[in-house]
Protein backbone atom coordinates (compact mmCIF):
# COMPACT_ATOMS: atom_id res chain seq x y z
CA UNK A 1 0.00 0.00 0.00
CA UNK A 2 1.22 3.21 -0.86
CA UNK A 3 2.26 5.48 2.29
CA UNK A 4 1.21 8.71 2.13
CA UNK A 5 3.85 11.78 1.99
CA UNK A 6 3.81 15.15 3.89
CA UNK A 7 5.18 18.45 2.98
CA UNK A 8 6.02 20.56 5.80
CA UNK A 9 8.39 23.15 4.11
CA UNK A 10 5.09 25.43 4.28
CA UNK A 11 4.59 24.92 7.64
CA UNK A 12 5.20 28.42 9.73
CA UNK A 13 5.94 29.10 12.83
CA UNK A 14 4.27 27.18 15.85
CA UNK A 15 3.19 30.22 17.45
CA UNK A 16 2.25 31.94 14.11
CA UNK A 17 -0.51 29.26 14.19
CA UNK A 18 -1.09 30.38 18.20
CA UNK A 19 -1.73 33.82 17.13
CA UNK A 20 -4.28 32.82 14.81
CA UNK A 21 -5.52 30.21 15.93
CA UNK A 22 -6.43 32.56 19.33
CA UNK A 23 -8.57 34.43 17.08
CA UNK A 24 -10.15 31.96 15.15
CA UNK A 25 -11.11 29.90 17.71
CA UNK A 26 -12.83 32.78 20.37
CA UNK A 27 -14.87 33.44 17.39
CA UNK A 28 -16.14 30.06 16.69
CA UNK A 29 -16.36 29.62 20.18
CA UNK A 30 -18.64 32.38 20.89
CA UNK A 31 -21.08 30.45 18.24
CA UNK A 32 -21.00 27.68 20.09
CA UNK A 33 -22.08 28.86 23.22
CA UNK A 34 -24.46 30.09 21.85
CA UNK A 35 -25.69 26.98 19.93
CA UNK A 36 -25.74 24.76 23.41
CA UNK A 37 -28.21 27.06 25.02
CA UNK A 38 -28.89 25.86 28.61
CA UNK A 39 -27.15 22.57 28.57
CA UNK A 40 -23.62 24.73 29.19
CA UNK A 41 -25.43 25.92 32.25
CA UNK A 42 -25.87 22.29 33.97
CA UNK A 43 -22.61 21.18 33.44
CA UNK A 44 -20.13 21.28 36.85
CA UNK A 45 -18.11 24.23 36.92
CA UNK A 46 -15.92 22.82 39.42
CA UNK A 47 -14.29 19.88 37.11
CA UNK A 48 -11.58 20.60 34.94
CA UNK A 49 -13.01 20.84 31.02
CA UNK A 50 -11.12 19.12 28.54
CA UNK A 51 -12.00 19.33 24.71
CA UNK A 52 -10.41 19.26 21.23
CA UNK A 53 -10.85 20.53 17.74
CA UNK A 54 -9.19 20.95 14.63
CA UNK A 55 -8.60 24.00 11.56
CA UNK A 56 -7.69 24.17 8.39
CA UNK A 57 -6.11 26.76 6.62
CA UNK A 58 -8.68 28.11 3.79
CA UNK A 59 -7.51 26.26 0.87
CA UNK A 60 -5.04 23.79 2.34
CA UNK A 61 -4.26 20.49 4.35
CA UNK A 62 -2.33 22.00 7.08
CA UNK A 63 -3.64 23.78 10.41
CA UNK A 64 -3.52 22.84 14.08
CA UNK A 65 -4.57 20.69 16.59
CA UNK A 66 -6.26 22.20 19.35
CA UNK A 67 -6.70 21.01 23.31
CA UNK A 68 -8.76 23.83 25.15
CA UNK A 69 -8.53 23.15 29.16
CA UNK A 70 -11.28 25.18 31.28
CA UNK A 71 -9.67 25.52 34.33
CA UNK A 72 -11.70 25.79 37.58
CA UNK A 73 -11.69 29.27 39.41
CA UNK A 74 -9.25 28.79 41.84
CA UNK A 75 -7.74 26.03 40.71
CA UNK A 76 -4.08 24.98 38.51
CA UNK A 77 -2.52 22.43 36.30
CA UNK A 78 1.09 22.33 35.63
CA UNK A 79 2.74 23.12 32.34
CA UNK A 80 4.10 20.86 30.05
CA UNK A 81 7.44 21.99 30.54
CA UNK A 82 7.30 21.78 34.44
CA UNK A 83 10.59 19.67 35.37
CA UNK A 84 10.71 17.40 38.36
CA UNK A 85 8.57 16.94 41.20
CA UNK A 86 5.74 17.59 41.02
CA UNK A 87 5.49 16.02 37.49
CA UNK A 88 4.14 18.15 34.07
CA UNK A 89 1.02 17.88 32.49
CA UNK A 90 1.08 15.62 29.13
CA UNK A 91 -0.70 15.73 26.14
CA UNK A 92 -0.32 12.63 23.48
CA UNK A 93 -1.47 12.00 20.55
CA UNK A 94 -2.71 8.76 18.93
CA UNK A 95 -0.39 8.19 14.95
CA UNK A 96 -2.41 7.71 12.20
CA UNK A 97 -1.49 7.82 8.52
CA UNK A 98 -4.38 10.19 8.08
CA UNK A 99 -2.28 13.09 9.56
CA UNK A 100 1.08 14.24 11.12
CA UNK A 101 2.20 17.20 13.58
CA UNK A 102 5.24 18.93 13.68
CA UNK A 103 6.95 19.96 17.04
CA UNK A 104 5.18 20.23 20.45
CA UNK A 105 2.16 21.62 21.93
CA UNK A 106 2.60 25.29 22.82
CA UNK A 107 0.23 27.25 25.36
CA UNK A 108 -1.43 30.40 23.96
CA UNK A 109 -0.60 31.66 27.71
CA UNK A 110 2.80 31.66 29.54
CA UNK A 111 2.21 29.68 33.40
CA UNK A 112 2.63 31.47 36.21
CA UNK A 113 6.17 30.42 37.49
CA UNK A 114 7.67 30.24 41.02
CA UNK A 115 11.68 30.05 41.14
CA UNK A 116 11.15 28.59 45.06
CA UNK A 117 7.69 26.98 45.38
CA UNK A 118 7.57 26.58 49.28
CA UNK A 119 5.48 23.38 48.66
CA UNK A 120 8.28 21.73 46.67
CA UNK A 121 11.19 23.90 47.71
CA UNK A 122 12.09 23.87 44.18
CA UNK A 123 10.83 25.90 40.62
CA UNK A 124 7.07 25.23 39.50
CA UNK A 125 5.08 26.56 36.30
CA UNK A 126 1.06 26.45 37.13
CA UNK A 127 -1.36 27.48 34.51
CA UNK A 128 -4.28 29.12 36.78
CA UNK A 129 -6.07 30.59 33.34
CA UNK A 130 -8.37 28.67 30.97
CA UNK A 131 -6.29 28.26 27.80
CA UNK A 132 -5.50 25.95 24.70
CA UNK A 133 -2.47 24.57 23.53
CA UNK A 134 -2.12 24.34 19.59
CA UNK A 135 0.50 22.17 17.45
CA UNK A 136 0.41 22.49 13.52
CA UNK A 137 -0.88 19.90 12.08
CA UNK A 138 -1.07 18.43 8.00
CA UNK A 139 -3.54 16.14 6.40
CA UNK A 140 -2.68 13.56 4.26
CA UNK A 141 -4.15 13.80 0.73
CA UNK A 142 -6.73 11.21 0.88
CA UNK A 143 -7.88 12.12 4.43
CA UNK A 144 -11.69 13.28 5.07
CA UNK A 145 -11.67 15.65 7.05
CA UNK A 146 -15.33 15.17 7.61
CA UNK A 147 -14.79 11.57 8.85
CA UNK A 148 -11.38 12.22 10.93
CA UNK A 149 -11.48 11.78 14.79
CA UNK A 150 -7.94 12.48 16.39
CA UNK A 151 -7.55 10.92 20.05
CA UNK A 152 -5.49 13.08 22.23
CA UNK A 153 -4.45 11.60 25.42
CA UNK A 154 -4.25 13.59 28.50
CA UNK A 155 -2.22 12.93 31.81
CA UNK A 156 -1.54 15.03 34.62
CA UNK A 157 -3.64 16.81 37.47
CA UNK A 158 -5.43 19.92 38.67
CA UNK A 159 -5.05 21.42 42.15
CA UNK A 160 -6.95 23.57 44.19
CA UNK A 161 -5.55 26.66 45.96
CA UNK A 162 -5.86 25.10 49.38
CA UNK A 163 -2.91 22.51 47.95
CA UNK A 164 -5.31 19.43 47.80
CA UNK A 165 -4.70 17.60 43.87
CA UNK A 166 -6.87 15.15 41.78
CA UNK A 167 -4.76 13.35 39.37
CA UNK A 168 -6.17 12.70 35.73
CA UNK A 169 -5.19 9.66 34.39
CA UNK A 170 -5.17 9.29 30.70
CA UNK A 171 -7.94 10.71 29.93
CA UNK A 172 -9.08 11.04 26.46
CA UNK A 173 -9.72 13.80 24.42
CA UNK A 174 -11.72 13.41 20.58
CA UNK A 175 -10.88 15.86 18.34
CA UNK A 176 -12.58 16.63 15.12
CA UNK A 177 -12.39 19.12 12.55
CA UNK A 178 -14.26 22.70 13.47
CA UNK A 179 -13.94 24.83 10.46
CA UNK A 180 -11.32 26.65 7.98
CA UNK A 181 -9.76 30.53 8.73
CA UNK A 182 -8.49 32.94 6.30
CA UNK A 183 -4.59 32.48 5.18
CA UNK A 184 -2.19 34.17 7.35
CA UNK A 185 -1.44 36.59 4.49
CA UNK A 186 -4.68 37.74 3.59
CA UNK A 187 -5.49 38.66 7.57
CA UNK A 188 -2.16 40.41 7.48
CA UNK A 189 -3.16 42.61 4.58
CA UNK A 190 -6.84 43.28 5.94
CA UNK A 191 -5.29 44.48 9.17
CA UNK A 192 -3.17 46.58 7.18
CA UNK A 193 -6.31 47.75 5.59
CA UNK A 194 -8.33 48.66 8.68
CA UNK A 195 -5.56 50.45 10.11
CA UNK A 196 -5.50 52.69 7.19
Amino acid sequence: MRQPTYNFKNLRSPWAFVLVATLTITCLSQTASAQSGSRGMMEDDNELKLTGQFQLEQDTRQGYLVLMAKIPEGSYIYSLTQKGNPPPSKIEIATSEAFQVSGTFKPELQPTVLEIDPDFGGRTEKHKKSLRFFIPLQLAENTNIDDLTIRLRFNGQVCSSEGTCMPINDKIIEAKFSGYFPRVAEQIESSRTVGR
